[in-house]
């Protein structure tokens, strides 16, 4: 064996700007991991226009914030997103909410699973990691704007590369050109800031296609049904592309506390609290020619927690009312904050419900027969009639019942029997 000092030696250098080695070979492998890959850029090495930390606090808005959904679906289309794991978590928030299911990170990260997204989108890690770029969701819609500007620009950017790529070639036609970037514009102008104009031949195809589909449907209604039957009456249903305002003034409803009882069509009387869990009842109203009649209630609405007030008239009726409750005056109707010790209300004499449940014939004779010669003050009820036909029919009626009998007594000729 050579000792060391035999070796022959040769002088090294470290030289900063030489010609390193390739790292790729020092740890054996010659592709980049995918999630190394450097995000795409343009010509001249620029980055496309791009917010991803404003899409986060978008997507961390959403999942905060219900209200935060439909706010931003509004504004931006799923391709508006630059990050592509953004558009997957972006689908499968629409997905849920469209269904109608809780949007949260529970919800979500099974949706992602269920798509067989959650590993490509970062995992249940990055989902959680969302709602906390953002406190709360009152400035979704300006972001969610900051986005949808920034896929303009690259829809732009992308368009007008084509073009000028198209113009440095010497067989381009100038004028065909110039038709394809006015249309290239329009089509963007189209699908990301307004509605362009249409052909009279799309507008007749769709509206033939409408009145096809709406053909010999029956109930009147030919959109989506709103709930408020005087409503659908008038319009069909909420229709494709309306913008339909519904407004109107101040103390204008009908507020009680939610132990007041109401009188039903069926003589049953229920409580406020009672119907609005119902949302089903048949209930009286007063028609303009000042007559009683019935109708269906078009809404339930819960008014939380508003100051109700005792009201008692001199006859001694009462009720408990918020001070938006109208009441029938002799000037009109009234809301009970424009009311006075002293001024004259409206109350309904009688009200004639008779309900609508047929009573049995024994029900009915044993009713009219106590009624006509009865007398219930005594420990057992009694009936005193001298007609043998009548007292026979009593009886008959009385055992109609099942467990119960009469007896016959007699005065001894002091009183009737």
């Amino acid at each position: 064996m050579a000792d060391h000092d035999d070796l022959p030696l040769r002088p090294f250098s470290i030289d900063d700007e030489g010609q390193p080695y390739p790292l790729e070979k020092l740890v054996g492998g010659g592709r980049r991991r995918r999630s190394e890959t450097p995000p795409p850029a343009s010509d001249g090495g620029r980055m496309p226009p791009q917010a991803v930390d404003v899409e986060q606090s978008v997507l961390g808005a959403m999942l905060i914030e219900r209200e935060a959904i439909p706010r931003a679906i509004e504004i931006l289309p799923p391709d508006a997103f630059y990050s592509a794991k953004h558009q997957k978590i972006y689908q499968a928030i629409l997905s849920l909410f469209e269904r109608g299911n809780p949007v949260d990170l529970i919800t979500l990260t099974e949706e992602l699973k269920r798509r067989g997204e959650l590993d490509e989108v970062g995992g249940a890690y990055y989902v959680s990691e969302l709602t906390t770029k953002v406190a709360s969701a009152a400035n979704v819609e300006y972001h969610a704007r900051i986005i949808a500007e920034k896929s303009l620009l690259r829809k732009m950017i992308e368009t007008m590369t084509g073009l000028i790529a198209k113009g440095y070639d010497p067989g381009a036609d100038a004028f065909e050109l110039l038709d394809q970037a006015e249309s290239e514009i329009f089509r963007i102008s189209d699908t990301q800031l307004r509605k362009a104009a249409s052909s009279m031949n799309e507008v007749l195809k769709e509206t033939l296609a409408q009145l096809e589909a709406i053909h010999g449907r029956e109930g009147g209604i030919t959109g989506v049904p709103t709930g408020f039957h005087r409503l659908d009456a008038m319009t069909g249903g909420w229709q494709k592309s309306d913008l339909i305002i519904i407004a109107a003034r101040p103390s204008m409803g009908k507020c009680l506390a939610y132990d007041s009882e109401i009188l039903l069509a069926d003589g049953s009387l229920v409580t406020i609290e009672a119907l609005y869990r119902r949302r089903r009842a048949r209930l009286l109203t007063l028609r303009p020619d000042g007559r009683f009649g019935f109708t269906e209630p078009s809404a339930y609405v819960d008014d939380g927690l508003k100051p109700v007030f005792r009201v008692r008239t001199r006859l001694g009726r009462s009720i408990e009312t918020t001070l938006t409750h109208p009441f029938l005056t002799i000037d009109g109707w009234k809301p009970l904050s424009a009311l006075r010790v002293g001024d004259h209300v409206a109350v309904p004499r009688r009200l004639d419900v008779f309900g609508n449940v047929t009573l049995p014939a024994h029900r009915v004779k044993l009713l009219a027969y106590l009624i006509g010669d009865g007398c219930l003050t005594k420990t057992c009820p009694e009936f005193t009639n001298g007609n043998p036909a009548l007292r026979d029919d009593f009886a008959r009626a009385v055992e109609a019942f099942g467990g119960l009998t009469t007896t016959v007594s007699t005065s001894g000729g002091r009183r009737t029997p």
